[in-house]
């Protein structure tokens, strides 16, 4: 006799029961040896936990209410032992299971630029789901077609249609497993998606029933492909109804295994140079049979954002529009495009004017990025002479590559869980070795830092059997399960000992909040150099083994935990949610989680000045380290070291390089005197504007000679633009705004071909004169034909508009009705002699 138990829980993930979470539940109830059933009482739709196809299928959003039966043929006790573990899971460690991109709000309601407000354009705004700009030529992408009919396909008997399936589906399986471990990021999780629901166990049920039922292998496929895509597209969860493409992506390729490509009719899809592809949509593999170096952006007629296609491009850093409806029959295929995701813009057919606003737009890009590509080969510096070394946080070898590129002194956390991951046994000492001697080799002599595995909490691993848990951050986690799983403990070590022959290597370990584990993890380590030693194994016997800090326990046995550990590293974002005792995934917390609690600063302090004292070195990985508008309080602490990921340390390294090391000490210290979060964030905003404000009003990089502008519209962006690149907008389209308001007043060409436009705004960082002189004289107000050939712009912060802003522009317009004055400014032919004559002119 069976027994049964049931429970209720309201759904608490923001993006419903999708892919990952079901996989979650699916994982814990395996082992559970009852047959668990999930009920979504909103709509009386019930799923079996065993698989996940059922379960999306099932319209699980948030906060519905569910019914979990569990029934088993055990004991009445075992049964409800599988309910405790099942209700543990689903109210703690499930909590982390979301890994949904957030929904991109459309920006239809933002202003365009000026000038491009001023064009005539064939122009149509969507939703941007992916940053950037692209210029290209159109291309149509159409649906593939299929080309068999049920009717059509030659069909064997039951026997060997199953057969010929089983065939084809395990070909696929390997095609799709070999395709999961040659790639990474986005679309590893995305192959292993598609993996899941080859494998998903309801889905070959039904096929295999089709199947025995006499059926086609076509007509199983194409009844189980439209059963399941109409069970989601019902779903009243947008997340959910984009995974209709999933499942018709999978199915295509089981029909393309089992008849052919000719069984389906495409359009070309070759590109031959730089493009933008337009489609009502585009299944993932289609995406990835794309030639990426020449696919420059990606128009989706009716797709959202949270489709894998739409991740994908994210990830390749390709700009992406979707919900323009009817695109194709907008532009023709050949037509010349521009896609600006940033102003959510697709412009057919641009005109010169168009492509003009385009080109000033790249070049400020380019001058930005040149900008920060000056730091990419040295060690970041403040102005005074504070050194701080800034690396990299990576999840995989080949990452260490691209950090380096970046500009990364070094690597300070290479996350090792992640080999642990996605698999059914843990990877072996040699596997790891290979891995870890990658990462060394592509550093050099530059220091790597890697991480043992930190496993539980939100990175559970089946195998390792840990369980359910009530809170997993607070449980068995990390350094707590290594004396239980000592085999794979000291493998990693022996590892990554035997991997430090090839660079400059170090060991971390996470989540100690003892001297007893530090003690311990001496000793291990200490065993593990005399086994490989014993076995003549080479290997390095003086790796530093340092230590996470993310326990607050730890701030005050420092000079205790150095006895055994050789340094630190502060992971702010566990110390935060320990410290203030706030879960960061909690949203009904969340306004506690907040770095900049001054406590928390006050916490940071001790823990740097405590590790100093003992002589010890300590950094900091973790989303607060890398936030640029953070580094005059982490320059403050004197931290040796801080880590982050890769695309933002050209940023991080140029926002240092303008600090001065004793200007942030004395920021940290009214920092730590401060009452709130927000009250710190203020005091670094007005630091931000203070330090740009100590600028000279007026310097050669502010002056620009033989301007190439052919409008006014022009000499504003490029003046604008050259503000922005130099550091002195605390907004730019805001400031730009301002100077156009201005100019909607009363008209600043003064005469003699001279305009004087100006602003007094909060957008200013630093109160700047600006001056262009141009190749060519541009007409400067519509209906009088007057041309201007030189411009000063005046910029000034709000706050000091009373004197600075009147002063100058009646000195200047004092000095433009003099002869002498306009010939002197005639004559002056570079940014050095323009800039002499104008100081001495206005005794700047």
């Amino acid at each position: 006799m069976n027994n049964i138990t049931t429970f209720e829980f309201r759904f608490p993930l923001p993006n419903g029961l999708h892919a990952r979470p079901a996989n979650a539940i699916m994982e814990v109830v395996k082992p559970l040896g009852c047959h668990v059933r999930i009920t979504n009482l909103r709509n009386q739709k019930m799923a079996d936990a065993s698989s996940v196809l059922s379960m999306i299928a099932c319209d699980i959003s948030l906060n519905d209410q569910c019914l979990i039966s569990i029934e088993g043929q055990s004991e009445a006790e075992a049964v409800k032992s599988a309910q405790q573990q099942l209700k543990q899971f689903l109210e703690g460690r499930f909590l982390s299971c979301d890994d949904a991109l957030p929904e991109l709000k459309a920006t239809q309601q933002q202003p365009l630029p000026y000038m491009l407000r001023q064009e005539k354009m064939d122009s149509w705004r969507g939703t941007a789901v992916s940053a950037g700009v692209a210029t290209g030529k159109v291309i149509h992408l159409g649906e593939p077609v299929l080309t068999l009919s049920v009717d059509s396909v030659q069909q064997g008997s039951v026997g060997e249609e199953r057969q010929r399936f089983d065939s084809a589906r395990q070909h696929l399986l390997a095609i799709m497993e070999h395709q999961a471990e040659s790639s990474t990021g986005e679309e590893q999780a995305i192959v292993k998606a598609h993996l899941s629901l080859l494998c998903d166990q309801e889905l070959n049920n039904n096929l295999q029933s089709q199947l025995l039922e006499g059926q086609s292998i076509l007509a199983a496929i194409l009844t189980t492909q439209d059963y399941y895509a109409n069970l989601i597209a019902e779903s009243s969860n947008t997340y959910l109804q984009e995974r209709v493409l999933d499942i018709r992506d999978v199915c295509s390729r089981l029909i393309v295994e089992v008849y052919g490509t000719e069984s389906f009719q495409t359009s070309d899809q070759s590109l031959t140079e730089d493009s933008i592809c337009i489609a009502d949509h585009l299944a993932p593999s289609q995406f990835l049979a794309l030639d990426r170096s020449l696919l420059k952006g990606l128009v989706l007629e009716s797709g959202g954002s949270t489709s894998h296609t739409v991740i994908l491009a994210r990830s390749f850093g390709i700009p992406v529009l979707v919900g323009i409806e009817q695109a194709r029959n907008h532009i023709a295929a050949g037509e010349i495009a521009i896609l600006d995701a940033g102003n959510s813009l697709l412009v057919a057919r641009p005109s010169d004017s168009i492509h003009r606003y385009y080109q000033l737009e790249q070049q400020k890009l380019d001058r930005l990025s040149a900008n920060r590509q000056q730091y990419l080969k040295v060690n970041a510096c403040t102005v005074d002479g504070q050194s701080i070394e800034v690396a990299a946080n990576i999840a995989s070898a080949e990452e260490a590559e691209i950090a380096f590129a970046n500009g990364a002194e070094s690597i300070g956390l290479f996350r090792t869980e992640m080999l642990y991951m996605d698999r059914n046994q843990p990877p072996s000492e040699e596997e790891q070795l290979a891995i870890y001697r990658q990462a060394l080799e592509h550093a050099g002599d530059r220091p790597v830092i890697i991480r043992t595995m930190d496993i539980g909490g939100d990175k559970p691993v089946d195998y390792f059997n840990i369980g359910a848990e009530e809170n997993p951050f607070l449980g068995y986690r990390a350094v707590r399960i290594y004396p239980e799983y000592l085999d794979y403990f000291k493998a990693q070590l022996s590892a990554i000992l035997r991997a430090a022959v090839y660079g400059n290597c170090k060991i971390m370990v996470p989540m100690v909040a003892t001297v007893a584990e530090a003690k311990w993890l001496r000793e291990t380590y200490n065993e593990v150099i005399a086994t490989l030693t014993e076995q003549q194994v080479a290997h390095k016997s003086d790796v530093p083994l340092g230590m996470m800090l993310e326990v607050p326990s730890c701030a005050f046995i420092i000079d205790q935990l150095v006895r055994y550990v050789d340094f630190f590293s502060i992971g702010s974002n566990d110390l935060t949610q320990y410290f203030l005792a706030a879960d960061r995934g909690n949203a009904n917390v969340e306004y506690l989680y907040d770095s900049l609690n001054p406590a928390f600063l006050r916490q940071l302090k001790h823990i740097v000045d405590e590790v100093h004292k003992v002589g010890s070195w300590v950094g900091m990985c973790g989303e607060f380290a890398g936030d640029p508008t953070h580094m005059p309080l982490l320059i403050g602490l004197q931290l040796d070291e801080i880590s982050l990921g890769a695309p933002r340390i050209p940023e991080v390294k140029e926002a240092i390089h303008g600090l001065s090391a004793e200007s942030c000490k004395a920021l940290l210290a009214e920092a730590l005197d401060l009452e709130t979060a927000e009250e710190v964030r203020t005091l670094l905003k007005k630091n931000r504007q203070e330090t740009s404000g100590q600028l000279p009003i007026l310097t050669s990089e502010t002056i620009l000679v033989n301007a190439d502008c052919r409008t006014k519209a022009e000499v504003i962006k490029t003046l604008i633009d050259n503000l922005q690149v130099n550091g002195r907008l605390m907004d730019s389209q805001g400031a730009e705004t301002a100077i156009w308001e201005r100019e909607g007043i009363s008209p600043t060409m003064l005469g003699f071909g001279i305009a004087i436009p100006h602003c007094k705004s909060d957008t200013i960082a630093a109160n700047t004169i600006s001056i262009m002189k141009l190749k060519e004289p541009v007409l400067w107000n519509e209906g009088d034909e007057m041309l201007t050939d030189t411009v000063f712009m005046l910029t000034v912060r709000a706050s000091d508009a009373g004197n600075t802003h009147m002063k100058i522009f009646a000195q200047l317009a004092r000095r433009i009705m003099r002869d002498e004055f306009r010939a002197s400014l005639a004559a002056c032919v570079d940014q050095q002699e323009l800039m002499a004559y104008i100081s001495q002119e206005l005794e700047l």
